[in-house]
């Protein structure tokens, strides 16, 4: 309750019963007297009973304890002021009054003028120090609560407070600093040069100016080092410089998040190239394939065709079929917006053992032990991430031992619980257990400076994380590492497809009725492959351009159309959007022969609209069964 300075409420503590009446007639005009109590035992039970603002406390008065004990226990219980009343103003007695803190102190006799004022003053004064504390109070809450670390110093640098966040930045408790010079606590040095910077405390305190600090290290009195930036000021009362505040921002979850960000934006990058690249190999590699086929099979119907040449033919389309599998995971590597489908390890398993041949294929042998698994759901880009950064990891460890046989363990069964479990294991030196304990952690690395940045197995550990799946490490030093994934089957019982990969029927079973089919790409020889494969089973009129198509359409009857997604001016989406509207009837039978969506349009389009699709490249016999089941749907 806020003190009444106008008409305080007044508790007089006197054993002289006359001399207490005489004071509560001076104190009646300009005062509530509370009430008389004439011993300590009565003046701490009126004290809280009726909650004075103020006490006149006379120093001798009767009861176990004396006025100045008194006046210490309703200071403690109650916090209220006490003005000392005696008529001894010996120095001991006044030595010991003083060490109560009192607010006023008269001696006896007194005028009632002074006795009111003195009562006033205490009252005014104790309610300055109460808003006071509750300014402290609100304060040390603040500096508690930020973020930033906190150092207060005085005139001379030397430590007066720190918020738990300087605690925390400098290893050490606020106990532990007290008065300690700031400048003992700690030492900065440039991020970008690593010179010495000077404690800006003694900047701040000599020249009475701000000092600002960006982009340092902060190294402690144990070692350890923390990214901040930061600021110094002055505090001063007047003219007078009676100490500074020294701020500290600790950069390390800023730099982390920038470097996560920097990572990300060039993995984007990564991604847009794999796709660029898989787009411009997948043409001619499908015109290549288309030949070899044809070449083939004019071999296999000649009687007295080379068997060596064949064979050198196969071995060709072998060679070609693994570009296309490497290229294949590229384009899917860059497909980061699709949804989850159901994924067949083994083939992600092949990929990535295929992809990343050369940074074992001349120091180590890779064991395979694959028994049957699930597929499971998930993105299949990123679990090939996950595989590839296994075996690479592998790999380096292997680069790292090398008085023995490099072994890669590759191992896949399904447990008890039905998951798929998949373990990736080398014979290098192991990991000790310190760093066992911190390797999914972002930005961890054992590796030399420009190796890495640390980021590959906590990646892939939230790529397995997000599956609901574990990704666990197991490590002898000396013996090897394994790491094992185990991916849950599918909630659902339907495999959501993905697009391009669908199982086609051999040519053989299908019925195929002769059929008229408008192939446009830009691509010369992707098209002359295309119409090459389709003329001796269906109509072909192969155009170049979006325009040559729609006037196609506009003249002649049609019944499927294979249209390439990407094409110099207007694209396979705007030759879709056109059929939408003018020839909506034929919209179904509309299909995209695409060696990849490299722009966010098309990534776009093909997600939401979902057209039949086929990637390049493709077989002969999918192709036929694509054509077919298009025709089907008239």
């Amino acid at each position: 309750m806020r003190a009444n300075i106008e008409r305080p409420r007044v508790l007089i503590v006197e054993d002289e019963g006359l001399v207490a009446m005489d004071i509560a007639q001076c104190l009646a005009e300009t005062c509530e007297v509370t009430g008389i109590a004439d011993s300590s035992t009565e003046a701490v039970a009126q004290a809280a009973d009726k909650r004075p603002d103020v006490v006149l406390m006379d120093i001798h008065i009767r009861g176990l304890l004396d006025g100045i004990g008194t006046a210490a226990l309703l200071q403690e219980q109650f916090d209220v002021p006490i003005v000392y009343l005696t008529a001894h103003g010996d120095s001991d007695t006044t030595a010991r009054a003083r060490r109560t803190n009192p607010f006023g102190y008269l001696l006896k006799p007194f005028k009632q003028v002074d006795l009111v004022s003195s009562v006033r003053i205490a009252v005014a004064r104790h309610q300055g120090v109460l808003e006071l504390r509750n300014r402290e109070r609100i304060l040390a809450t603040t500096l508690r609560s930020i973020g930033e670390a906190v150092l207060l110093t005085d005139g001379t640098g030397r430590v007066t407070s720190v918020n738990p966040a300087a605690e925390e930045l400098l290893g050490a408790t606020a106990r532990d600093v007290a008065g300690k010079n700031a400048e003992a606590l700690f030492s900065l040095k440039s991020q970008a040069s690593g010179l010495a910077i000077p404690s800006p405390v003694g900047q701040v305190l000599d020249t009475r100016t701000k000092a600002q600090l960006d982009a340092a290290v902060l190294t402690r009195l144990d070692g350890g080092e923390r990214p901040v930036c930061g600021s110094a000021a002055p505090i001063l009362d007047g003219e007078l410089c009676v100490g500074s505040v020294l701020v500290f921002r600790d950069m390390t979850e800023a730099m982390k998040l920038q470097r996560e960000l920097e990572f990300a934006a060039r993995m984007t990058s990564l991604g847009v190239l794999a796709a660029g690249i898989a787009h411009e190999i997948n043409n001619p590699l499908t015109f290549i394939l288309a030949n070899l086929d044809d070449s083939i099979r004019e071999l296999d119907n000649t009687t007295d065709a080379s068997e060596e040449l064949t064979q050198w033919l196969r071995e060709a389309k072998g060679g070609a079929q693994r570009i296309a599998t490497i290229v294949g995971g590229l384009r899917s590597f860059s497909r980061r917006e699709e949804n989850d489908t159901l994924v067949d390890l083994d083939e992600v398993l092949e990929w990535a053992v295929v992809i990343t041949t050369h940074r074992w294929g001349h120091r180590a042998k890779v064991m395979r032990e694959l028994d049957a698994i699930p597929r499971v759901q998930g993105n299949a880009s990123r679990l090939r991430q996950v595989f590839v950064n296994l075996l690479t990891n592998a790999a380096d460890a292997i680069v790292a031992a090398p008085a023995r046989l490099g072994l890669i363990g590759l191992r896949s069964y399904t447990d008890a619980e039905g998951f798929a479990v998949i373990a990736v294991s080398d014979n290098g030196d192991g990991i000790p257990e310190a760093e066992r304990a911190r390797i999914f952690e972002p930005f961890f690395t054992t590796k030399r400076a420009g190796a890495g940045l640390g980021l590959g197995l906590s990646i892939c550990h939230g790529i397995v994380t997000a599956c609901g799946g574990t990704l666990n490490v197991t490590s002898v030093v000396g013996k090897g590492t394994t790491f094992t994934v185990r991916l849950p089957p599918p909630k659902k019982t339907e495999a959501v497809p993905t697009a391009g990969l669908h199982a086609v029927p051999d040519t053989a079973a299908l019925t195929l009725a002769r059929r008229r089919v408008l192939v446009v790409d830009d691509d010369d020889m992707v098209r002359l492959a295309m119409a090459r494969v389709l003329q001796s089973h269906h109509d072909v009129i192969a155009v170049a351009t979006v325009d040559e198509a729609l006037t196609t359409l506009a003249e002649r009857r049609v019944d499927v159309v294979l249209c390439d997604l990407m094409m110099p001016g207007r694209s396979g989406i705007d030759l879709y959007r056109t059929v939408a509207a003018s020839h909506p009837a034929l919209l179904e039978r509309v299909a995209f022969v695409t060696g990849g969506a490299v722009t966010p349009v098309a990534m776009e389009f093909l997600s939401t609209v979902n057209p039949p699709r086929l990637d390049k490249p493709f077989t002969a016999a999918s192709l036929l069964a694509l054509i077919e089941s298009l025709a089907l749907r008239s």
